[in-house]
């Protein structure tokens, strides 16, 4: 009758059905863990100093050490055991340079102290950027580099309004991360190349009609595959003539221009050469950075209004 309950109690081993098996499985043998995690100030063992401090095991440095800072911490006194808070331990973290120069660290020279001002940080990040989209790449100045991170974008991140932040991270997790944005003068020549670009700002799009050949599509590629253009979806439409065969243009989009994430739909017409059109949408939900998005793909073009051409 119980021929299956070995099996039922194998799978439940092995699937984790609750979270004691789970704790069995894996959280024994590691009483080292939970001192890691201990907040404000805690003792040090002789063999963590010596790693921390980058001190050899069989040097007697480590005790001097602790003389030293006996000497320098009258809170410590006469205690059997020391006590550092974190702050106090890195200045030294900061000189691993041998037993000599550790001795000469300053604590207050090497502390830091947090800033009581809430918007400190915020102050300092902002001194180091500045209003222009579009800057030059100080390594070769054809190179335009997209700088999303402007003065005004990071100001309104300080507001109340949480989706401004998270259209950001959306648009940072999307594009590349903390990879660097630009566009080479190849690639603006490219862009020119495929026509001009219709903008709706209104639904955040960008679409443009070009004609579906191999050249196209290498333009394509180079400019609208990179990271950048991963905050987009992208549809394409092709209007193909019904006097003519769709199968060489379905073979040029499959190979050039979509991929199995895009959408494709096809519609024939009567009069007229075949052609593509291709959408973007922007996947982010914020104004201001598609704005910047256009305004760093046609910087000279100025402001911008519903359905403008470029």
């Amino acid at each position: 009758m119980n021929d299956g309950l070995l099996f039922d109690v194998i799978g439940e081993q092995l699937g984790h059905s609750h979270y004691a098996t789970t704790r069995w499985s894996y959280l024994h043998g590691i009483e080292w863990l939970p001192p890691l995690f201990l907040v404000n100030e805690r003792g040090f063992e002789h063999n963590e100093l010596r790693y921390l401090l980058s001190i050899k095991p069989e040097s007697k440095d480590v005790f001097r050490f602790l003389n030293t800072l006996t000497s320098k911490n009258q809170d410590t006194g006469t205690h059997s055991t020391l006590r550092l808070s974190k702050l106090e331990l890195t200045p030294y973290l900061l000189k691993k340079k041998g037993f000599k120069q550790l001795r000469q660290v300053s604590l207050i020279q090497d502390s830091f102290e947090v800033p009581k001002d809430d918007n400190h940080f915020l102050a300092l990040w902002l001194s180091h950027c500045t209003e222009s989209i579009v800057q030059l790449d100080n390594r070769q100045s054809s190179t335009t580099v997209f700088n999303y991170q402007t003065k005004h974008l990071l100001k309104s991140l300080n507001t109340n309004d949480e989706t401004i932040f998270s259209s950001l991270s959306t648009f940072w997790a999307l594009s590349g991360r903390h990879q660097p944005i630009f566009l080479t003068k190849q690639q603006r020549q490219a862009l020119h190349q495929l026509g001009p670009i219709l903008v709706d700002q209104d639904n955040q799009i960008l679409s443009l009609t070009v004609c579906c050949n191999r050249d196209n599509g290498l333009r394509f590629q180079q400019i609208f595959r990179t990271p950048l253009f991963r905050c987009c979806h992208f549809a394409f439409e092709l209007q193909q003539n019904r006097k003519s065969k769709i199968t060489k243009n379905l073979q040029l989009i499959d190979t050039y221009f979509s991929t199995n994430k895009d959408t494709l739909t096809t519609r024939k017409v009567d009069r007229g050469s075949s052609q593509l059109t291709i959408t973007l949408t922007f996947i982010p939900q914020s104004t201001s950075l598609f704005q910047m998005l256009c305004d760093f793909l046609m910087p000279t073009q100025g402001a911008h209004d519903e359905k403008n051409l470029y």
